[in-house]
């Protein structure tokens, strides 16, 4: 049950962080949306393949592994990464369709590869464990522990004065166009 309740904590900031970058929830343009299908290369200013973009998007996706690692024990490992793909693959759908970010491929392929990272960590912990019951009460505390950082890190950035603002998202995109 902890388990579960940290990843639905854990869900919804992703979706928050990943849509709106912290920011108050918005409807940006429809149709003013980008669409990049080459993966790893920068094709505008705002270099959307930067090495910090694809570090943080395999930060951001490797608890999702974890989460399925622990908690879909009844999939196959190829089942739980395309499981992470799907997830990837709608929030990147939802950016370009109410228009608020970019459909990316690289971001496709980082935030699963993040994920299939997680899913790694856990077969780990679980093979070399003393006790694989052990293993995954301490994932889950793991998990509740991080889960909890996160959401007081988004909170401290939230009420900072000082925020960062991509300029290709947002309601400042229009801006830089």
């Amino acid at each position: 049950m902890r388990m579960k309740l940290s990843l639905f904590a854990y869900l919804v900031l992703l979706v928050w962080v990943v849509l709106w970058k912290l920011e108050p929830p918005f409807v940006g343009q429809p149709g003013v949306s980008n669409v990049k299908l080459v993966p790893f290369i920068s094709t505008d200013a705002f270099g959307r393949s930067a090495p910090v973009e694809v570090f943080i998007n395999l930060l951001l996706f490797l608890p999702l592994g974890v989460f399925l690692g622990v908690l879909a024990r009844h999939l196959s490992v190829l089942s739980r990464v395309a499981v992470s793909a799907s997830t990837s693959l709608v929030l990147e759908c939802t950016q370009f369709v109410i228009g608020i970010g970019a459909f990316d491929v690289t971001d496709l392929i980082t935030n699963t590869a993040g994920a299939a990272l997680g899913l790694l960590f856990v077969q780990l912990m679980l093979r070399y464990a003393a006790s694989a019951q052990r293993a995954r009460r301490n994932l889950t505390t793991w998990c509740m522990i991080g889960v909890g950082c996160a959401w007081l890190a988004a909170a401290a950035f939230i009420w900072l004065p000082l925020h960062f603002v991509q300029p290709d998202v947002g309601p400042l995109a229009a801006r830089f166009r």
